[in-house]
């Protein structure tokens, strides 16, 4: 300890608070920019900085010497605790964050490249100082966005990659806009998702950031942004009990969705999710010291809560055949119509125009549905026009007005009215259904494809199935580890014609079923039923007939109850060992074990060409499940692993077969077999 740290010591001990002036004028040193420095590098580090700060709001001068001293410090500091104290100190004075705020941020960024290797943690609290004093605009941002960028995310330190994604997410709260900053930040985001430490926080920002596109995107491509975010929100949900952010952010995202297809029911159920997940996190947070840097993420919360009362009154009278109190009930749609500037759960979108987009579109069909709302609209457009204080926004009112006239009274301004790039009409009739009826639909499979699946069934149907995909988005179980799965299968799955419409519905729910299943069994010990995937001894190995039934019985227990048939025969001239059929459709599943060569390679060159060969007669998609009973000397591979898309095409044949391959690993020990 030196002898400023004892004057330092001395005055916390007595409450004071003195400025480091005065403290230097009392100091006996040869070098008191050495003593400042070491000072601002030790454990008391955050007090030579409060004092530093006391110096510049009392008006007195400090040498330019001392102010780089405290500067090198908090530089070179090594408690993260220390380093976060003595930032908050910093950056609680608007006078110093003017007058040094470049200085300090060209600091904290040389200690963050200085601890990367080697302390993490303290890496990201230097970069988390850097980049609050870029976010209000105290420094340059391009070195601190430079810094958040990544190149080998694999390989980043665990520790450091838990604290990435919300300090990325902050950084596109800020520049989330501008396409050039934004792009990058988006791609390092995406990756992070593969981190097990850092999964689910980069999950919710990478839902939080579809949002905040979503808020600023047109009609079409706002929902699905939206039906995307939604997914997002459920997936970190599931990844953690704790995770009443996305849980909040996704029920008031259910609202949106609900007051879109006039879902009166689930916008309720929204409501009071929203309520209480609201009243819960208020609870957990209170006593807690938030950073004001963070407080506009609490305050989106919070406008979660309005924007659903808003959307639950204006459905209310939108459900009414008729408007009793005329005022009252425009007042309540108008809100909706026109939402309330003041009312942004997206955090880092100044305006909602999205998400008005999604919202209006519902509220001019209910209205022009029904003559008698129509009626009392124009009649109220007529009476604020000759009224000296209208009790309602007479310019909006008139806006929704003749919106809802040129969708019902002049048709062939609307045709004049598309802007280019919109659907032609002939497509309108179909794309509208879409969007009123199966957003997710439309969201999860594309225009193209949606529209063939709604040309093929009635309105019922096509709700169920709206229903059942929202419900799959919306309830995820799996967390991000299986969600990047699944990712995985659908984008190996999107050259195959045949994965469309009603097919790939079917075919979405297996590969789920085949996700969650090597989830649980890549986890779940190896007791009862799964005794069969422990180690074993010389000439002992279990069948593939354990594998068969136990992922025959999975599929029973879940959503294909009914379908599963095992040991089908008359199946590509031979037996099959699990069918999973929807009709005329089915999807044929080969079991098969291994005990020598586990690879991709080498599953695929002994055992891809039969599970193909059984799909010669139907839909070209189906699954491959080994058993790999190999050695396992230094552990296992990773669940997003253990299933992937390959293709076979026979000799003489233009057709690509489609097969879904999963390994599930047995022969295992528990992790503690591998320490010596």
């Amino acid at each position: 300890m030196n002898a400023l740290d004892g004057l330092l010591a001395e005055a916390a001990e007595t409450d004071a608070a003195p400025s480091l002036t005065s403290l230097l004028r009392d100091l006996v040193a040869d070098d008191p920019a050495t003593a400042v420095r070491d000072t601002a590098a030790g454990p008391l580090g955050h007090l030579v900085c409060r004092a530093t700060v006391r110096a510049l709001e009392d008006g007195e001068a400090l040498e330019p010497a001392t102010i780089e001293a405290v500067l090198a410090g908090v530089g070179t500091q090594r408690s993260l605790l220390t380093l976060n104290e003595a930032i908050d100190a910093l950056l609680g004075s608007a006078q110093f964050v003017n007058q040094v705020g470049q200085r300090l941020c060209d600091a904290l960024l040389r200690g963050h490249a200085s601890t990367l290797d080697d302390r993490p943690l303290l890496a990201a609290g230097h970069l988390e100082g850097a980049l609050r004093l870029a976010i209000v605009g105290a420094a340059r941002p391009i070195r601190v966005i430079g810094a958040l960028e990544l190149d080998d995310v694999p390989h980043i330190d665990p520790e450091y990659a838990e604290r990435l994604p919300r300090l990325i997410g902050a950084a596109l709260d800020r520049w989330g806009t501008d396409e050039a900053v934004a792009l990058t930040l988006r791609h390092d985001l995406d990756s992070l998702r593969s981190l097990p430490d850092a999964a689910a926080d980069a999950t919710f920002e990478y839902g939080l950031d579809l949002l905040r596109q979503a808020a600023n995107a047109q009609a079409t491509t706002a929902l699905d942004l939206i039906i995307r975010a939604r997914e997002q929100m459920a997936t970190a949900a599931a990844a953690e009990e704790a995770r009443d952010d996305a849980a909040l952010y996704g029920a008031g995202l259910d609202a949106i969705v609900a007051f879109s297809r006039a879902d009166r029911a689930m916008l309720v159920s929204s409501r009071d999710s929203v309520t209480s997940l609201l009243n819960h996190r208020e609870a957990w947070l209170r006593g807690l010291h938030t950073p004001a840097w963070r407080r506009p993420r609490q305050e989106a919360g919070r406008a979660w809560a309005r924007l659903v009362l808003i959307l639950d009154s204006a459905a209310e009278h939108l459900a009414a055949p008729a408007w009793l109190d005329a005022w009252e009930a425009l007042s309540a749609v108008l809100e909706a119509y026109e939402l309330d500037r003041g009312v942004s759960p997206v955090p880092g979108s100044a305006g909602m125009p999205g998400l008005e987009a999604v919202i209006r579109p519902t509220i001019e069909k209910t209205i022009a549905q029904q003559q008698s709302l129509l009626a009392a609209l124009r009649h109220a457009t007529q009476s604020a026009a000759t009224m000296p204080e209208p009790p309602i926004d007479a310019p909006q009112l008139e806006a929704l007005r003749g919106r809802i006239d040129v969708l019902t009274d002049r048709p062939v301004e609307r045709r004049h009215a598309r802007e280019p790039g919109d659907p032609s009409e002939d497509d309108l009739p179909t794309l509208e259904r879409l969007i009123a009826r199966a957003p997710t639909l439309l969201a999860v499979l594309g225009q193209h494809k949606a529209e063939l699946l709604a040309r093929d069934v009635n309105d019922g149907a096509l709700d169920i199935m709206e229903g059942v995909a929202y419900r799959r988005i919306s309830e995820s179980a799996g967390g991000p580890a299986v969600d990047l799965l699944k990712r995985k299968l659908d984008a190996g799955l999107q050259d195959c014609p045949d994965y469309a419409g009603l097919v790939r519905q079917y075919f979405d729910l297996l590969n789920w079923e085949l996700a969650t299943f090597l989830a649980t069994r890549h986890d779940m010990q190896l007791s009862g039923t799964l005794a069969y995937l422990k180690p074993f001894t010389t000439g002992k190995a279990p069948h593939e007939e354990k594998l068969q039934t136990d992922y025959a019985n999975w599929l029973r227990s879940g959503q294909l109850a009914g379908r599963v048939q095992v040991e089908v025969p008359n199946v590509a001239t031979g037996r099959v060992d699990i069918q999973v059929g929807f009709g005329t459709t089915r999807f044929y599943i080969e079991v098969k074990r291994e005990l020598a060569d586990a690879t991709d390679a080498s599953l695929e060159r002994s055992y891809l060409t039969q599970a193909a060969d059984y799909s010669g007669t139907n839909a070209t998609l189906g699954q491959l499940l080994v058993l790999d009973l190999t050695r396992h000397l230094d552990g296992v591979r990773h669940l997003r692993e253990t299933a992937w898309v390959a293709t076979h095409r026979p000799t003489g044949s233009s057709v690509d077969r489609y097969v879904v391959v999963g390994v599930v690993i047995g022969n295992r020990d528990t992790p503690r077999s591998y320490s010596h």
